[in-house]
């Protein structure tokens, strides 16, 4: 079988070392790409300095079903050996946000891992403009080029490809003083041309402009503006961030405004009720996703909910994604030391004269009736940000009726990944992965997905249309015992669970599956995995006052002393619930009692919360069928 990967990228890059653990036939993979620099990371890994961070802590960007496998990586002498000098010497904590020089080779390291005979992986540098599906077990791509790549199946994983260029700015595309994509090696070295002293105006105060600003204040530039619409700034990601998991049990009135105004203000109340709880932002927006269902319906269906959800989309955005502390840190100096100033305003043409640019602009919006102001300028970077499937590759598709767009932006797909023609059809042999999965991320999680599609997302369908891809069965679960089976037979016993992130041995001391817990330990699952909440089998076994299997794992070796998200470590927790029996065996197996929580809790003041243990649906075939896959 021969697979032609569209994009290397985040998506692409993964998908190919997906295929080339788990194919048990022969398989070449190509992988197809405009610019080789660009492997392993695609855009948003290609060209930033070493300084700057991700927008996600260590902890959420891991790839494959380990979650540990990422700090591993970062914690092994032998990689951090072949790091930028600057790195290799420093500790990354499991929270803090990871530099982007970091994970393009974190991903290249993954690849490295492929030692399947069976699979063979090419390079092919060039632009993919043209899709043909010749019959229904064959597809061609054509390069700009003119050159035609034949393959069995085709893997869509090139979905933000195209920078977004505001009408304004399209007649100075080729201006030597435009820089169009400042996220490109072309756009990257016309950035580095730009004297120090020059005035430069950056187009947009999202991620990427407060990027740009950056980097051209820590190269010495004291004259920057950024401008943009609105005036929206992302909020600035904490350094140590913790989560702390957030549930609602009805939507709040923000989700039923009528007005930006009236959602802006009632977003900015509900964030600030629960950032002084201790929540995150992230928390925050994950709690509102299954809430949106309800709105949605009332509103009439997705598409109705995305028309008013565009009124409010760059405050969804901005409080969904957060800038990195440090560069978050540089720019407050640059405003501090009059080298940055950041301006509101619809800009409504621009003219050159004298070798300056002239920018008309109007700070109250395009029909205020205000009159308008002028900035002048040398430079112009553009960082308005990125379209979605808006390249020729993907409107040749959305043309030739092998796709269909969904919900504004992205294109449909089918519960397994394939690409869904205009007929509603599922495609054969184009599959899809990656951003160009937006709109589906946006019908599964009531749109508002799509302002933070980002790699845990990328990892929540991926790995699952691979496995549809390679024919490996992915069936939809109707109860955790038929998922934990599952996951068991076809991944492992540290495989890991849709709810919560957890292991099947995680699940079975939270919920009491004794039997199955023990013949995990015995089968030597990994005792002190984690899962989303930082919670170990041991921690679990502690808060349900399960002693025989709190035993069972001390034992094993489970370590006594781990903390969770909140600082809390078993014999704290055991306390807190008021488990003596199980405090008093913590304590003798040698437990350490000097651990603070982030609530400023301990061993000698944990509070009290009392609750009765949790306990599983039974089933005692399927128990049986786990325990025999087990080996019990």
């Amino acid at each position: 079988m021969k697979v032609l990967i569209i994009g290397s990228g985040v998506a692409g890059s993964e998908a190919g070392t997906y295929l080339g653990h788990h194919a048990t036939e022969p398989l070449e993979v190509v992988e197809v790409e405009c610019e080789p620099g660009r492997r392993f990371g695609g855009w948003a890994f290609q060209s930033f300095p070493d300084t700057e961070t991700t927008n996600l802590a260590l902890r959420k960007m891991y790839l494959g079903r380990d979650p540990e496998e990422i700090s591993r990586w970062f914690d092994d002498p032998e990689v951090r050996a072949s790091w930028p000098e600057a790195y290799r010497e420093v500790r990354f904590s499991v929270d803090r946000p990871v530099p982007r020089a970091l994970v393009q080779r974190y991903i290249e390291w993954r690849r490295s891992q492929v030692h399947n005979p069976l699979v063979t992986y090419s390079h092919v540098s060039g632009e993919a403009m043209r899709v043909r599906q010749r019959c229904h077990d064959a597809v061609s791509v054509e390069l700009r080029s003119g050159r035609v790549l034949e393959a069995d199946a085709l893997i869509m994983a090139s979905g933000s490809i195209a920078v977004k260029v505001p009408p304004y700015l399209e007649a100075w595309r080729d201006h030597e003083r435009v820089v169009i994509d400042p996220l490109v090696l072309e756009g990257h070295q016309r950035r580095q041309s730009i004297p120090p002293d020059a005035r430069v105006l950056i187009l947009g105060t999202g991620l990427t402009g407060e990027e740009q600003a950056n980097i051209l204040y820590r190269r010495g530039h004291e004259a920057l503006t950024l401008l943009s619409r609105n005036g929206h700034r992302h909020y600035t990601y904490d350094q140590d961030q913790h989560n702390q998991p957030l549930s609602l049990d009805h939507a709040p009135d923000l989700m039923h405004a009528e007005t930006p105004e009236e959602f802006d203000q009632g977003l900015s109340d509900f964030y600030t009720r629960f950032l002084t709880q201790g929540h995150s932002r992230e928390d925050i927006l994950a709690a509102l996703r299954p809430l949106w269902g309800d709105v949605r319906a009332n509103l009439g269906g997705c598409y109705q909910t995305a028309q008013v959800l565009r009124r409010f989309r760059r405050s969804l955005a901005v409080n969904s994604i957060g800038v990195s502390h440090e560069v978050a840190a540089q720019l407050e100096q640059a405003e501090a030391d009059g080298a940055l100033r950041v301006v509101r305003g619809h800009i409504h043409d621009i003219t050159e004269d004298r070798g300056s640019f002239h920018v008309k602009y109007d700070p109250d919006g395009p029909d205020s009736g205000e009159e308008l102001r002028t900035l002048e300028v040398d430079w112009i970077v553009n960082a308005v940000g990125r379209n979605i499937i808006r390249h020729p590759i993907w409107e040749g598709l959305l043309r030739d009726g092998l796709a269909k767009k969904h919900a504004g932006i992205g294109v449909r797909v089918s519960e397994d990944g394939q690409l869904m023609d205009a007929d509603g059809d599922a495609s054969d042999v184009i599959w899809v992965v990656g951003m160009a999965r937006a709109g589906d991320h946006a019908l599964r999680h009531g749109f508002l997905g799509n302002t933070a599609f980002n790699v845990p997302q990328v990892r929540e369908h991926l790995y699952d249309t691979m496995d549809a891809m390679l024919g490996r069965p992915c069936p939809t679960h109707t109860n955790r015992l038929e998922e934990v089976l599952f996951k068991i037979t076809h991944h492992g016993r540290d495989a890991r669970l849709v709810h919560g992130d957890e292991t099947p041995l995680i699940w079975a001391v939270s919920e009491g599956y004794s039997e199955i817990a023990l013949a995990l330990v015995e089968a030597g699952a990994s005792l002190d995995a984690r899962n989303s909440r930082g919670n170990t089998a041991l921690i679990r076994a502690a808060c349900e006052g399960r002693l025989a299997l709190a035993r069972a794992l001390v034992s094993a070796g489970a370590d006594l002393d781990v903390q969770n998200e909140d600082g809390y470590t078993a014999v704290i927790l055991a306390r807190r619930r008021g488990h003596s029996h199980i405090v008093e065996f913590l304590l003798e197996a040698g437990a350490q009692t000097h651990h603070t929580t982030r609530w400023g809790t301990s061993f000698t003041d944990p509070g009290s919360s009392p609750k009765s243990p949790l306990l599983g649906p039974r089933d005692e075939h399927l128990e049986a069928d786990i325990l025999h896959t087990l080996g019990a």
